[in-house]
């Protein structure tokens, strides 16, 4: 099985596998990034807050 790499939007720190964010439409993107935040309800995370997320979905941490 094939497997698609990760690369993480520079702008809003999403995960994605597609060319272009799917939540701030920014089409700049690293693979260099450690941490993984699974947000599942961004309105009562404390995570969420402090990362300014305010869309469910799994975000890197760190982007470099």
């Amino acid at each position: 099985m094939l497997s698609l790499p990760e690369k993480v939007c520079r702008s809003c720190r999403r995960i994605v596998l597609k060319d272009k964010c799917p939540i701030c439409g920014g089409d700049s993107f690293t693979t260099t990034w450690t941490g993984v935040a699974h947000i599942l309800d961004a309105n009562d995370s404390i995570i969420a807050t402090e990362m300014g997320v305010e869309i469910p979905g799994k975000y890197a941490l760190r982007v470099r």
